[in-house]
């Protein structure tokens, strides 16, 4: 078995082989030995800025190495970023914000005079996008642009000013249907012109007078027509001037028409009559007279009666008779003197009673004597007297008597209208 010193000796041995075997073989031509070859940090302080560092790129000898034939005999180097520095020599297209919005209004670097020449120039700034972080990738802020639409409506409206109120026709006036709002796109207020009737009619030719109505019938002295508007002036109806009429006045054509027939309400009638006003008259609508009819006065019945037509008071009376008037009343009736016979019915009886016998009348007017004489004549007892009073008004002058029966008598005869009574019998066995 081999020692372990034996082993080491042997993996050393190997190793300086395996080198010698790799390292490419250096020209041994005179050419090398007359080059005078920069060491690492000698390149760098020929060649390098101060945030790179040197990098050897291709060993002396190493087969495709730039420089041709003499170029294997050295080490090539580069110049690269410094890790620890990644943003040295780093320029920013902007350190500020103000270079960033200045960059944002240089639309056309290569052109400043088309620059100026566009509506935006000026209306552009910057915002920070993203911040820088001094690594790689992330050396310098990053800005964007962005439009002050403001300025940028501006800018536009004093190239293209706004439609306004100027830009309307005469007798117009502006009206905004949709107000301006630069951060929608729109500069300027949409208007549209809307006619104002009031100054459209005072822009009428001075000369044009508004048609007035010639309303001058008149008759008796009245004025039967008046000037009335049936529409006032309305421009915003298109009417510029108002619109009059001829109204008739029915108060003063009434007046006309009552002066024309010697209207008198205190004289419809006659003396003896008043008015009965049915309906009143109404000037204001036209009914000029009121509808009446003539009633006699009141309380003067006889107003205007002939009294030479009343009857004489009547003659050729008898004995027991007078005549008594009833005197005419001018104001209630009659309106002549009424007559009428009276005959004093007790003088009649009087002068009757003289003629019966004895100047008497029968019986004396005694009930007693014509009891005995007449209902006590047949059977006494069985009658009483009715006696009815003398009444001259009447035409009875002396008392009437009659004879009634009795209510036993009455019985009686219902008793023997019946005949006997028959008794009962009962049959034997």
């Amino acid at each position: 078995m081999r020692s372990h010193a034996s082993v080491a000796a042997c993996t050393v041995a190997l190793v300086v082989a395996c080198v010698t075997a790799t390292k490419p073989a250096v020209q041994s031509s005179k050419a090398c030995s007359k080059i005078e070859c920069l060491k690492g940090n000698e390149y760098w302080d020929a060649n390098c800025e101060d945030y790179q560092v040197w990098r050897k790129i291709f060993q002396a000898g190493a087969t495709g190495a730039p420089g041709g034939k003499y170029g294997q005999c050295c080490d090539t180097f580069k110049c690269v970023q410094d890790p620890a520095n990644p943003c040295g020599g780093k320029v920013c297209a902007a350190d500020t914000l103000e270079e960033a919005t200045d960059n944002c209004n240089n639309l056309f670097p290569e052109d400043p005079i088309w620059t100026s020449l566009q509506p935006n120039a000026g209306a552009m700034y910057a915002v920070l996008k993203r911040p820088a972080l001094n690594k790689a990738g992330r050396c310098c802020d990053e800005y964007t642009c962005r439009t002050n639409h403001t300025l940028l409506c501006e800018n536009l409206v004093e190239k293209t000013p706004c439609a306004d109120a100027a830009t309307c026709p005469l007798g117009h006036y502006a009206e905004v249907v949709r107000a301006a709002n630069p951060e929608e796109k729109r500069c300027c207020d949409e208007i549209r012109c809307v006619a104002d009737p009031v100054q459209l009619c005072a822009l009428r030719d001075d000369s044009r007078v508004c048609p007035t109505p010639a309303c001058d019938a008149t008759a008796n002295g009245f004025n039967l027509q008046t000037v009335v508007t049936l529409f006032q002036a309305d421009p915003y109806s298109g009417r510029c001037c108002p619109t009059r009429s001829c109204q008739n006045d029915l108060v003063a054509i009434c007046n006309a028409e009552r002066t024309r027939v010697g209207y008198d309400r205190d004289n419809l009638c006659g003396t003896c009559e008043i008015p009965f006003i049915i309906e009143e008259e109404d000037l204001a609508t036209g009914k000029c007279f009121p509808q009446w009819k003539c009633l006699p006065k009141p309380n003067h019945l006889c107003c205007g009666f002939d009294t030479n037509t009343c009857s004489d008071p009547p003659a050729g009376l008898g004995d027991c008779q007078s005549v008594a008037t009833n005197p005419a009343d001018e104001f209630f009736g009659p309106c002549c003197d009424q007559y009428r016979i009276v005959t004093n019915s007790t003088c009649v009886c009087d002068a009757q009673i003289d003629t019966m016998p004895n100047g008497q009348c029968p019986y004396n007017n005694s009930a007693t004597l014509f009891q005995t004489d007449v209902c006590d004549a047949d059977m006494p007892g069985a009658f009483y007297v009715k006696v009815t009073g003398a009444n001259p008004d009447q035409g009875r002058c002396c008392d009437s008597f009659s004879c009634v029966p009795t209510p036993e008598e009455l019985l009686r005869r219902i008793q023997k209208a019946k005949g006997p009574k028959v008794k009962a019998t009962t049959a034997r066995p």
